[in-house]
């Protein structure tokens, strides 16, 4: 976890959740937000509360640098961005979510979602759990999805407010109808949505290497003749599907790694440079420092300090 985060457990009943589903934020997380709406009911009545049910839905606005993780997550997560730029890796894919576009967050994932520091976004959010969630999920062909391009986001948009308004009212008496709106916002999603294409076959194995040996002890043009992939074409894919070109994606991959390393290990920065591929620790800390603002010595001190007794 970054200096600035804290792991806070799930705000949910123990039976429906696993002992490793966990949520990290940093510490501003909440602080920071601007919050339109928040509405929340955890573990609606019986049937519907163990079947599918809405059990969140927040309208929030942020400036600034932000960062969660889901780990194992709880709940199918629907995230529709109004304004502003967000990215997102989940199983190992990092995405850019855009003005109208919707992220979809799956039950069980591990997902992490980062904005810089001079970031903006305005987003609504509707959390979803129960029994029928991962068998909505397929019958939908939504899992595997994460970006998903609605035809008509203000459609959308309505649908995601009219639960919010569900979820403030809180009566029983509408549990039965606020279940089956769940179930047609899951619907609306899956028949209004477009989704950006798979990454092909020969940029998914190249990703996968790459993560494999950050140490890049193979160039691109090795990594191209390997899998008989010209470096152009693997340029264009990067630009395509990635909006970042090897070397940008492979620095990034290296500083989350940095990160970790510095920051959870008590290896020298020499070892972690060598790790990493960098050819003394000066050159390390460099990077590091353009990275984060600060020297990898720093960053750890940091870390010490915020860590619980």
């Amino acid at each position: 976890m970054k200096e600035e985060e804290i792991m806070i457990e799930l705000p949910v009943d123990e039976s429906r959740r696993s002992a490793s589903s966990v949520e990290f934020y940093r510490r501003d997380w909440a602080g920071k937000n601007i919050k339109i709406a928040q509405n929340i009911w955890e573990n609606g009545p019986a049937p519907f509360g163990s079947s599918l049910w809405p059990r969140y839905y927040s309208e929030v606005k942020r400036h600034g640098s932000a960062w969660f993780r889901f780990q194992n997550a709880a709940d199918m997560t629907l995230e529709l961005l109004l304004e502003g730029e967000l990215e997102y890796t989940q199983g190992g894919i990092t995405e850019t979510v855009r003005p109208g576009e919707l992220y979809l967050i799956h039950e069980g994932s591990d997902t992490i979602f980062t904005a810089g520091p001079e970031s903006y976004f305005h987003r609504l959010r509707i959390m979803l759990y129960g029994s029928m969630v991962r068998n909505f999920d397929r019958e939908f062909q939504l899992d595997g999805r994460r970006i998903i391009h609605p035809r008509d986001p203000a459609q959308l948009d309505g649908l995601f407010r009219r639960m919010g308004e569900y979820l403030k009212r809180k009566d029983p008496a509408e549990a039965p109808e606020i279940s089956a709106f769940a179930c047609r916002v899951l619907a609306a999603v899956a028949r209004e949505g477009t989704w950006r294409q798979p990454l092909p076959e020969p940029l998914r194995v190249i990703l996968g290497d790459m993560k494999d040996d950050l140490a890049c002890r193979r160039t691109v043009r090795e990594l191209c003749e390997s899998h008989g992939v010209e470096v152009h074409t693997l340029m264009r894919l990067f630009r395509k599907h990635l909006d970042t070109s090897p070397r940008e994606y492979l620095i990034k991959l290296r500083m989350e790694a940095a990160k970790h390393l510095v920051g959870s290990t008590g290896l020298s920065m020499k070892e972690i440079a060598g790790q990493l591929g960098y050819c003394n620790a000066l050159y390390f800390s460099t990077a590091f420092h353009q990275e984060f603002r600060m020297t990898p010595s720093e960053y750890r001190k940091q870390r010490k300090m915020r860590l619980p007794e």
